[in-house]
């Protein structure tokens, strides 16, 4: 599907809930329909004049038909940019780390593939990495995941905002939702959420390089350093 418009932002939040778009021409998109995006999702508008967001159904088919993945927000449709090899290496070691804590757990880990979407707030998104504990319930597209357990998000400079404020709460109302991983690229920090019951979120930020980071809701660790094996060697 061929894109009628993209705009660039430098803003780093959004707010949760969705708003009506405004008219775009094939050369630019109103600059309302991205505002508030992390500067590396492109705002991307793949309707005519006459739309003000996409449905699930069209944003399904612009996602399959990409190279590139995309976020989807209540109509609002983001081209998720690429990442830097020292993040792309911190992605593969915390899948790596993950499914090696959870072997033997009726829990699995997956990698940035994932597709998961929260029903509450219509949005649709790929985390970092993902685990499910329970049996997986999908989308009858069957590529979409609806009940994720565990989500990493590795930091952006330009992303840390939004991954720590309004992708976060997106993530919180999915009720199966229960751990978060946040883990910077720029130093070896890790910030680990936790429900602890509806509406009460604990935080517990790690640094040091023998850390041991419990996951007490899938009953496992990981180790701070194992996050970071390799990455310096990318700067």
């Amino acid at each position: 599907m061929r894109e009628s418009g993209v705009c660039e932002s430098a803003a780093s939040t959004i707010d949760v809930g969705g708003g009506a778009g405004s008219e775009c021409t094939a050369a630019t998109v109103a600059s309302a329909r991205c505002a508030g995006r992390p500067a590396d999702l492109r705002c991307v508008d793949a309707q005519t004049r006459h739309h003000t967001a996409l449905s699930w159904v069209e944003y399904l088919a612009l996602d399959e038909a990409s190279e590139e993945r995309h976020e989807f927000i209540d109509g609002q449709v983001f081209a998720m940019g690429g990442a830097t090899l020292r993040h792309n290496r911190i992605v593969g070691n915390a899948a790596g780390a993950l499914d090696r804590a959870l072997r033997g757990k009726p829990c699995v880990a997956v990698a940035g593939a994932q597709r998961i979407y929260v029903a509450a707030t219509n949005m649709a998104t790929y985390p970092d990495a993902t685990v499910v504990r329970e049996r997986p319930s999908v989308l009858p597209d069957g590529r979409t995941l609806l009940n994720p357990s565990l989500l990493v998000e590795v930091l952006s400079p330009s992303t840390a905002d939004y991954d720590r404020g309004a992708k976060l709460r997106h993530y919180m109302r999915v009720p199966s939702f229960v751990e978060y991983l946040v883990i910077a690229t720029d130093e070896r920090r890790v910030e680990h959420h936790r429900r602890l019951k509806p509406g009460q979120w604990l935080m517990r930020e790690y640094a040091d390089e023998t850390a041991v980071i419990a996951l007490p809701v899938l009953d496992t660790s990981i180790v701070l350093a194992d996050l970071y094996d390799r990455a310096d060697e990318l700067e």
